[in-house]
């Protein structure tokens, strides 16, 4: 399981970012963080295989 302290000031933005309880878009998710759509997209990519966030469609939600 990642711990914060193994992430970069970004990627725990991001995550602290994403709802345990709504789907968010990477637009959305960008908008709070002031990170690039890209750069969201990259890092949501990470959590996805780490299994800390699920996605459906172009939207993500916390699952850990």
């Amino acid at each position: 399981m990642l711990k914060q302290y193994d992430m970069t000031a970004q990627a725990s933005c991001v995550l602290e970012t994403i709802s345990k309880n709504d789907w968010q878009t990477v637009q959305a998710i960008s908008n709070q963080t002031g990170l690039s759509n890209e750069n969201c997209e990259f890092l949501l990519t990470q959590f996805e295989i780490a299994g800390v966030v699920a996605k459906q469609g172009n939207s993500y939600m916390r699952t850990a």
